[in-house]
């Protein structure tokens, strides 16, 4: 695969995971029993800003694994992690 091929599927990876991830933790926030406010969250998650946990449903940034870690763990959930190969991608 080209160079610039390349770093276009680590960007789509990229990309791909921070769009899963925020999408499993609005789900999450979603059917929490009775709602979850956003401040409820950023309480639960550690004393978080309500701005931080915002930006982060809102996939804006570059979250971290401890925000996702920290998140999960405010809504009573953990974070699993698996890697797949890449089709195709044993030429380096």
């Amino acid at each position: 695969m080209a160079t610039e091929d390349r770093k276009y599927e680590r960007l789509v990876a990229e990309e791909t995971l921070i769009f899963s991830a925020t999408e499993e933790i609005s789900r999450v926030v979603e059917e929490w029993p009775g709602g979850m406010s956003r401040q409820r969250l950023a309480d639960l998650a550690g004393g978080m800003s309500k701005a931080h946990v915002v930006r982060f449903l809102q996939g804006d940034g570059n979250p971290t694994l401890r925000t996702l870690a920290r998140l999960a763990h405010g809504l009573d959930h953990r974070v699993v992690i698996s890697l797949e190969p890449i089709s195709g991608g044993d030429d380096e």
